[in-house]
């Protein structure tokens, strides 16, 4: 798995808006049964500056997926899609993203 750098005050807009608190969050991405999920002093320092904001593959899927963002809307450097490529408006299932994580 690569390093990931996510940009820390996206992370804290996107989980305003989701009215999480920072335990709240990683509760949610503990529940998703991850290894290495993020603790909420973790993304505190994330957040903050005080720690650098790299995750890796898997934790920035389930942040997205937890947050109800897109997993570039939390990147450092937005990324764009080719315009012949669609996404599926439907929320995923979480057994579906516990699968997608597992691979």
């Amino acid at each position: 798995m690569r390093d990931i750098w996510l940009n820390g005050d996206h992370l804290r807009r996107a989980r305003q808006r989701k009215g999480l608190t920072q335990p709240e969050l990683a509760e949610r991405m503990a529940d998703l049964g991850l290894a290495g999920a993020l603790s909420a002093s973790n993304i505190s320092k994330m957040e903050t500056g005080q720690a650098s904001a790299v995750v890796n593959e898997q934790q920035v899927i389930a942040l997205a997926f937890t947050l109800g963002v897109t997993v570039s809307a939390l990147l450092s450097q937005p990324v764009t899609l080719a315009p012949s490529r669609e996404l599926d408006p439907a929320p995923a299932e979480p057994v579906v993203l516990r699968r997608l994580l597992d691979t």
